[in-house]
């Protein structure tokens, strides 16, 4: 009766809803342990992780940061199967709670899905930290804005967040000024490209470009370098010039910092990469 949104009607005792492909996050990983792969597993639950986690700070932040779900666990969300995917979505929004605070959000988060995970799959423990809490919030709400709330969080009296808290969101602040923040898609097309350089006999330089370009746009960096035009020099940076030579890393990360400012385009960038 209606394509995209559930209704009822009263007077036909009639409800319609949408139906949703693909299986909550439970089901997944349910089926990801049955395979026996603990590796893969392992790998892909960080990023199953970081999507399910923007799509519930994503609610917050559509909902003008008043409300959140208030059964944010994995039974409640649907994540795409590989890491070059996006989509996560929410399958019920029926239960919502009022917004009582960022701390108290991300540590309902973390109780909800990423310990309950844990505790269901042990093998998982210890792989989501609370810098995978403070990641998604930045990926939907932006570098700027994100370090901004999280600042705050550091000189707000109220939240009293935890001595592990605060020490972790110290470091990651400080991760953040030093390097900047890295979006999930490039996050995760640099560990993709570390884990087949792993497992490549001494590929060749012809091999590693090809590999680059395809990673390059099965994620999608492109769109990603809009929003951070570092993107290009940190994924080179960060896969086939991981390891070189002192005086070109500290060459690279400078364009990185330049490229993050905006303080460099052109035949300025052109003149920096020949140096």
């Amino acid at each position: 009766l209606v394509e995209d949104f559930g209704g009822y009607g009263p007077p036909q005792d009639l409800w319609s809803g949408e139906y949703i492909p693909g299986g909550p996050l439970v089901r997944t990983l349910n089926r990801l342990a049955r395979q026996g792969d603990d590796e893969r597993f392992r790998q892909l639950f960080t990023f199953f992780a970081w999507s399910a986690l923007a799509a519930y700070v994503d609610f917050w932040n559509r909902t003008g940061r008043q409300h959140e779900i208030a059964e944010p666990d994995m039974t409640n969300v649907i994540v795409p199967s590989h890491d070059y995917q996006t989509g996560a979505r929410i399958v019920s929004l029926a239960a919502v709670r009022e917004h009582r605070g960022l701390v108290p959000m991300l540590e309902f988060f973390r109780e909800t899905l990423i310990e309950a995970a844990e505790r269901a799959h042990p093998s998982l423990a210890g792989l989501v930290g609370w810098d995978g809490l403070f990641a998604p919030l930045l990926e939907i709400v932006g570098e700027d804005e994100g370090t901004r709330l999280l600042r705050e969080v550091l000189h707000k009296e109220g939240d009293e967040p935890q001595d592990e808290f605060r020490s972790a969101l110290k470091a990651f602040l400080a991760g953040i000024e030093t390097r900047g923040f890295v979006p999930m898609r490039l996050h995760f097309a640099i560990t993709r490209y570390r884990r087949w350089a792993a497992l490549s006999a001494d590929p060749t330089p012809q091999a590693r470009a090809r590999t680059l370009q395809e990673f390059w746009d099965t994620y999608g960096l492109a769109r990603v370098a809009r929003s951070y035009p570092e993107t290009r020099a940190r994924f080179f940076l960060e896969t086939v010039f991981r390891g070189a030579p002192a005086p070109l890393v500290l060459g690279l990360e400078a364009i990185v910092l330049a490229l993050r400012r905006r303080t460099i385009e052109g035949d300025a960038l052109i003149d920096a990469i020949t140096d």
